[in-house]
């Protein structure tokens, strides 16, 4: 009991961190204020919760505490409503009109829950619903939560591309779980059986699955790919679910079968545990990822060792035909161009793929020197967070940037770069065809290339340019050819 009372305490303090952390690098919108308020009374209704565990004695103020219970129950309906309607677009503006016809019934709700017509409270351990009040309070929060607020998020999610609909899918994955626990357990403790006071701690914690999510996908440019972290997370949750039923067995057999001394057999377990646990866990973890992810790990590997061999290449055409294979192959981008420098005409031109769009920018540029000396990799939708947090004098670099690639249809921007840190190359990805957003494993995949393609690039730009200043001092008669 004690445990899970501490566990709530440590969720009403995340949920205000969260809620300010929002609503300070998110900046101060309509949807930032929902969420912000949203965290507010989510944090409170939990504190009540815990208060309805810990005061037993005083049965007034525990009646008034359940009240208020369905009271901030409403509040949280009402804003995560507006919230759903705002996000991600903040200019997004709802009328007064609609807001009020929102608030009604939830205004409703209130004088319901404060009138003590859901509920009567006899003592700590009977509650008297009625039943035809309770089931209209919960009609209308599934009215809200999951038939309005659901059809706008998943609306907004068919109709979204790029990092907005992956922001989304975290979203709704959150969102769901927690909706669904705590509506459950509100049904379950009114109509099926009165919870006790641990399980109803276990069943509001769940819901800090939610805020946690949501903050991840709203302050996060790059996202994990969703639907890889759920495969794997089910697939490892077996896993580790196997080594807790294989260690637990290992204990009943030692228990059972060794006539030792009850401490001498927990010393030894715990020995066992301690040395075979994570070598255990590792070879299992391993074999786990062999048996379902093998085409995919394969396939990565492959990439990683060819990535590898690019320092190796001689050829000019050569090193940029496998920087663009490279890029291309299984990813099902719309367009890849790589540029490189020339130091005579002072600009950075597209060289390959041959007949691809020209693009040229002047090396001169404030922002290739910001590319030069702080980025590997910039993603097009990373700019407006990078905009909240960068100082006043890249602000109009970063603008700048963001209309180049804007003007270029470029999603991702791979710089390649010598020993000095002077930009070389420069590799414009284009959007995905499907229209989804580049990854952490994508980003993290660029930055490879980036890394390797520069070393190879650096030493064929610096044997191509040796070679053609050689021809250059011939063709001049300084040097002399027998």
């Amino acid at each position: 009991m004690n445990f899970w009372i501490i566990v709530s305490i440590i969720e009403i303090f995340l949920y205000l961190v969260i809620g300010v952390l929002v609503l300070k690098v998110w900046k101060f919108g309509k949807a930032q204020r929902r969420f912000f308020f949203l965290m507010l009374v989510m944090s409170g209704w939990l504190f009540n919760a815990l208060l309805e565990v810990v005061v037993r004695s005083n049965l007034i103020i525990y009646d008034w505490l359940i009240r208020l219970d369905y009271v901030l129950g409403a509040l949280i309906a009402y804003f995560f409503i507006l919230f759903a309607f705002h996000f991600p677009r903040n200019n997004l503006q709802l009328s007064f009109k609609k807001e009020l016809l929102l608030f009604i019934p939830i205004l409703l709700l209130i004088i319901l829950s404060l009138s003590g017509l859901i509920l009567t409270t006899k003592n700590y351990d009977e509650l008297d619903y009625n039943l035809s009040v309770y089931i209209l309070y919960l009609s209308i929060l599934v009215v809200y939560f999951l038939i309005i607020s659901t059809r706008s998020l998943y609306k907004k999610y068919k109709n979204s591309k790029g990092l907005t609909k992956l922001q989304l899918k975290y979203f709704l994955l959150g969102y769901t779980v927690s909706v669904l626990s705590l509506l459950f357990l509100s049904f379950y403790g009114a109509v099926i059986s009165r919870i006790s006071d641990e399980q109803f701690l276990i069943y509001i914690s769940i819901s800090i699955i939610f805020p946690i999510i949501t903050t991840y996908s709203i302050l996060r440019y790059r996202l994990m790919d969703i639907n890889f972290v759920i495969k794997r997370g089910v697939t490892h949750i077996v896993s580790l679910i196997i080594i807790v039923a294989v260690y637990t067995y290992l204990v009943l057999i030692t228990q059972n079968f060794l006539e030792i001394n009850q401490l001498w057999t927990t010393l030894m377990i715990i020995l066992i545990i301690a040395v075979t646990i994570f070598p255990f866990r590792k070879w299992l973890f391993s074999a786990v990822d062999n048996l379902f992810y093998k085409e995919e790990i394969e396939r990565r590997k492959k990439a990683d060792d060819l990535i590898a061999k690019l320092p190796k290449v001689s050829e000019y055409d050569q090193i940029q035909e496998e920087i663009y294979s490279l890029i291309t192959k299984d990813k099902e981008i719309s367009e890849v161009r790589i540029l490189i420098s020339d130091n005579e005409k002072g600009m950075l031109e597209t060289t390959y793929p041959k007949g691809a769009k020209k693009v040229t920018i002047p090396e001169n540029l404030p922002m290739i020197r910001y590319l030069s000396e702080e980025k590997t990799v910039l993603v097009k939708e990373e700019i407006p967070y990078l905009l909240n947090l960068t100082s006043e004098s890249k602000i109009s670099v970063l603008k700048d940037l963001e209309a180049e690639l804007l003007q270029t249809n470029t999603e991702v921007l791979i710089t390649l770069k010598s020993d000095y840190k002077k930009l070389i190359g420069l590799i414009l990805v284009g959007p995905k065809k499907s229209g989804n957003a580049y990854t952490v494993q994508d980003i993290n995949f660029f930055k490879k290339i980036s890394a390797e393609a520069s070393i190879g690039l650096a030493n064929v730009l610096l044997y191509k340019h040796t070679i053609e200043g050689l021809k250059r001092r011939i063709e001049k008669g300084e040097i002399g050819v027998d």
